[in-house]
C-alpha cells in the first residue's frame, strides 16, 4: 500500500493515522494484526522487510536537453520504511572506518601502519588507523585519546609539553576516522602526528562554453522575514527583465540554479514558529515556492536538495523532495529534485568533462561550530568556507555520531567519497566563497532576515547575495540583490 492507501486503511479501522502507525502497517509485526491483508500483500511486506539497508545507490541518472546536461552520480533512494535495530549502528561506524581507512592508507605517511592488536610485536614508533571515541583533557594540559579499530583499543597520549600537537589536536572530533603515529610503550602510544584523510589538489578544468551557474538556497518561503521584494528582484534578474547589459548577458547565459535546501520555513521547526509565520499550512508553503520558482526560464535548470525546514524526515540523507507535499515544485518542467547530500556532474560536453558538485544542506554545521575550537577560533558562523575546509579534510560531511541525525546504512552515505570540484552547501544563511586544494567551495546566501530564534544562536544572515560562476574562466562574482 501507498501512503494515502495505508491513511485510508487506518481511518477506516478508527485508528489515528500517525507516522508511527502508518510505518506499522509495513513493518513485519503489523501483519498479525492486519485482518484485511490479503496473502499476496503479505509476501511483499516479508520482501520489504528483507531489502538489505544500503539504499545509497549510484544511479546514474541522466537529465539532457539541448543546452544542458546533468547527471546525478550519487542519489538516495528510499524504497521503503525499514525497521532499524541497534546493532545497525556498529555497520554504519564499521564501513566509515573501512572507506577512510582505504584513502588512508594511499598516503605515503601511513607506510607500515599495524592494526592496534598488533601494538605490542613493535617497538620503537608505529602508525595505526582508527577512530578517535574520546577525547579527554587532563588536568595538567595533557590530552588522553581513546582510539579504536576493528581489532581493539588504546589510549594515545599528547603531553603538554608537544604544544605543535595540542595545537593541533584543536582540529579533531569525536567518532573521526585518523592516522596516528607514534611510540608505543606500556600499552600507551605517545602520539607525535596525526594524519587527516584529506583531499587531493584538484586542477578544475575550463568548459569551451560561455556558460554560468548560479547558487543560491534558504528560501524559507512562509516566514514573516522572508524578503520577497529582494526575491522578486532575483526573479526578474534571473528571467533577463533587469539589470545592465553586462548582467542581463550573464542572466541569459546561467543554466543551472543550485538551491541547497529549506525552500520553505516549514511548521513546528523551532519553538514559538507559528508566531512568525506568514503561511502557517505547509503545503502553501510549497504552492507559493512554486510560484516563484515558476518564473525562472525553463532554459536553466533548477536543482534542489531538502533541508531541515523542509517535508518529509530530518535525518540524513535526506530523500529528494516527493509529491506528498511539494508537488507544484518538483513538476515544474526545469526542476530537478536530488537528495541531500547528493553527487552530480554537470555541462559534460566534448571538449569538457564536465563540473563535479556536492551538494549538501549543511544541518551538522552547528555542532561542529560549537564544539570544535578551531572552527570557532577560525570565525565559526562568519567563516562557513573554513568549516567546509573542515569536512573536506575528514572526507566527511558530519564525523561526530549526533552532530546530525542519521540512518544506520550498511553504507555511511555521508563520507566524501570522489573529490569534488565544488562543494555547495546553505544552511548558515552566510554568502562566501573560497578554495580548498583547487576545491570551490560555496556556502549559499539566504531570503530571509534574522528570526528571533537565529539571534538566540548568534548566527547573523547576510540575505539576498548569489554566487554566479563562469564555468568558461572559473571564475566567481557575487551579485547583491538588497
Amino acid at each position: 500500500m501507498d501512503r494515502k492507501e495505508t491513511i485510508s486503511y487506518l481511518l477506516k479501522k478508527g485508528i489515528l493515522p500517525t507516522d508511527d502507525k502508518i510505518k506499522e502497517l509495513v513493518e513485519e509485526d503489523f501483519k498479525s494484526a492486519s485482518d484485511v491483508q490479503s496473502e499476496q500483500e503479505r509476501k511483499q511486506d516479508n520482501n520489504i522487510q528483507e531489502q538489505t539497508q544500503k539504499e545509497v545507490i549510484e544511479s546514474r541518472r541522466i537529465v539532457e536537453d539541448i543546452d544542458t546536461k546533468i547527471e546525478v552520480i550519487r542519489d538516495y533512494k528510499s524504497s521503503a520504511f525499514k525497521k532499524f535495530k541497534l546493532d545497525d549502528f556498529p555497520k554504519l561506524m564499521r564501513d566509515r572506518y573501512e572507506a577512510i581507512k582505504s584513502i588512508l592508507l594511499a598516503r605515503q605517511e601511513t607506510e607500515g601502519c599495524v592494526s592496534i592488536n598488533k601494538l605490542n610485536s613493535t617497538s620503537g614508533s608505529a602508525v595505526i588507523i582508527a577512530i578517535i571515541s574520546d577525547i579527554l583533557k587532563l588536568r595538567t594540559g595533557t590530552l588522553k585519546l581513546d582510539l579504536e579499530d576493528l581489532t581493539g583499543r588504546v589510549s594515545g597520549i599528547i603531553p603538554i609539553k608537544n604544544q605543535e600537537m595540542i595545537e593541533k589536536s584543536k582540529q579533531l572530533a569525536l567518532d573521526e576516522v585518523v592516522a596516528v603515529k607514534g611510540s608505543f610503550s606500556r600499552g600507551v602510544l605517545f602520539i607525535n602526528d596525526i594524519i587527516w584523510p584529506d583531499i587531493p589538489y584538484v586542477n578544475r578544468e575550463k568548459c569551451d562554453e560561455d556558460v554560468y551557474v548560479a547558487f543560491s538556497g534558504d528560501l524559507h518561503i512562509g516566514s514573516n522575514t522572508f524578503l520577497p521584494k529582494e526575491f522578486d528582484k532575483f526573479l526578474k534578474w534571473i528571467s533577463g527583465k533587469s539589470g545592465n547589459k553586462t548582467q542581463r548577458d550573464i542572466a541569459n547565459k546561467i543554466k543551472y540554479v543550485f538551491i541547497a535546501g529549506d525552500l520553505v520555513d516549514g511548521v513546528g521547526i523551532y519553538p514559538g514558529q507559528d508566531k512568525e509565520l506568514t503561511i502557517t499550512d505547509i503545503s502553501k508553503q510549497y504552492d507559493k515556492v512554486a510560484e516563484y520558482l515558476s518564473m525562472i526560464p525553463n532554459d536553466k535548470k533548477i536543482l534542489i536538495c531538502p533541508g531541515n525546514h523542509d517535508v518529509g524526515r530530518i535525518e540524513e540523507p535526506q530523500p529528494a523532495l516527493d509529491k506528498y507535499m511539494s508537488a507544484p515544485v518538483i513538476e515544474l518542467p526545469n526542476v530537478i529534485s536530488i537528495s541531500n547530500p547528493a553527487y552530480l556532474k554537470i555541462h559534460k560536453t566534448k571538449g569538457f568533462s564536465g563540473l563535479n558538485v556536492l551538494m549538501y544542506h549543511g544541518y551538522s554545521f552547528d555542532y561542529f561550530i560549537d564544539k570544535i575550537e578551531y572552527i570557532r577560533n577560525s570565525g565559526g558562523y562568519e567563516s562557513p568556507d573554513k568549516l567546509i575546509e573542515f569536512l573536506l579534510r575528514k572526507r566527511h560531511l558530519a564525523p561526530s555520531h549526533g552532530s546530525t541525525l542519521c540512518l544506520p546504512l550498511e553504507e555511511d552515505p555521508l563520507v566524501i567519497r570522489q573529490v569534488p570540484d565544488v562543494v555547495a552547501t546553505g544552511h548558515i544563511h552566510k554568502a562566501k566563497v573560497s578554495q580548498y586544494k583547487g576545491v570551490l567551495t560555496i556556502a549559499s546566501s539566504c531570503w530571509q532576515k534574522n528570526t528571533s530564534f537565529q539571534d538566540k544562536m548568534g548566527l547573523h544572515a547576510d540575505p539576498c547575495k548569489v554566487p554566479i560562476l563562469n564555468l568558461k574562466t572559473n571564475s566567481v562574482r557575487t551579485l547583491s540583490f538588497i
